[in-house]
């Protein structure tokens, strides 16, 4: 907070600052600064959920592009932020813990809206989470309990029925992220 300071105003300006009381308090503590500086778009939705001090924590490794795949990854201490265009040209998908479970969150897809997204999870231990269909748009947001020390890898699709029914989701699989429960 720092010192209060009371000013009185008079009909030709202020008067001589008068102390009615000093409050003496520390600094606000300084942002967790990391040593890997995320840009663009993973940049931009890393810091809009608070930086380093987010649930993602800092970057472990700069920004790549993943192997026979169209976007970008990277990986922080804490899960990982991937842009997948294929999807939508501002594509995020992300994976982080808060508290003990496993979150999965993604968007937008625009131009694409979808009438309802299927997501899948892969378990370090060789399970699967089939998540079910979830309310389309062009955005989501998937929790679930994974035990300790398991990784868990998401992936999420949007679909539409069409007539006869069928499933149809042009756009595929967003590129995989991940991460480790502590």
């Amino acid at each position: 907070m720092g010192t209060k300071i009371w000013r009185t105003a008079t009909a030709t300006g202020m008067t001589a600052a008068a102390l009615l009381s000093v409050a003496v308090t520390a600094p606000p503590a300084a942002a967790r600064t990391c040593a890997i500086q995320p840009y663009g778009l993973i940049g931009d939705y890393w810091r809009a959920l608070g930086g380093a001090d987010s649930w993602f924590g800092c970057a472990t490794v700069e920004e790549y592009t993943p192997a026979n795949m169209t976007g970008r990854k990277q990986r922080f201490e804490h899960g990982q932020i991937a842009w997948s265009p294929k999807q939508g040209e501002r594509m995020i998908v992300a994976a982080f813990q808060k508290n003990k479970q496993a979150v999965f969150r993604w968007g937008p897809t625009d131009p694409f809206h979808y009438e309802y997204f299927q997501v899948t999870g892969d378990l370090s231990n060789g399970g699967t989470v089939l998540g079910t269909p979830m309310p389309g748009g062009t955005s989501g947001r998937y929790a679930v309990n994974v035990g300790k020390g398991l990784k868990i890898t998401f992936w999420v699709h949007g679909c539409d029925e069409v007539f006869p029914v069928r499933k149809v989701c042009r756009q595929g699989w967003t590129l995989p992220v991940s991460v480790t429960m502590t």
